[in-house]
């Protein structure tokens, strides 16, 4: 089971190939330890992809409890994309 600065490290990698967010949070999902709250997932965007708390929030209160899109994944895709781009 990895630990979670290896998620983070992961995670890292996958913002740098500009890889979907969907990509990203399948990823997450799928590891043992991420603890799949909205609280870490904030904490992995900020740790992986030094994203401001303002930006990732905005981007979680597009997604359900459950993680399931709350919005149309292209809407989704388009704040994932304007994030990534700010980075540069």
């Amino acid at each position: 089971m990895p630990d979670m600065d290896a998620v983070v490290a992961e995670a890292r990698r996958m913002i740098e190939d500009r890889r979907s967010v969907f990509d990203l949070l399948g990823f997450l999902r799928g590891e043992e330890s991420f603890p799949g709250t909205p609280f870490t997932f904030l904490r992995v965007l900020h740790e992986a992809g030094g994203f401001s708390l303002v930006d990732s929030r905005e981007l979680l209160s597009m997604f359900e409890l459950d993680w399931r899109p709350g919005a149309p994944a292209a809407e989704i895709e388009r704040q994932w994309a304007a994030m990534l781009d700010s980075r540069s």
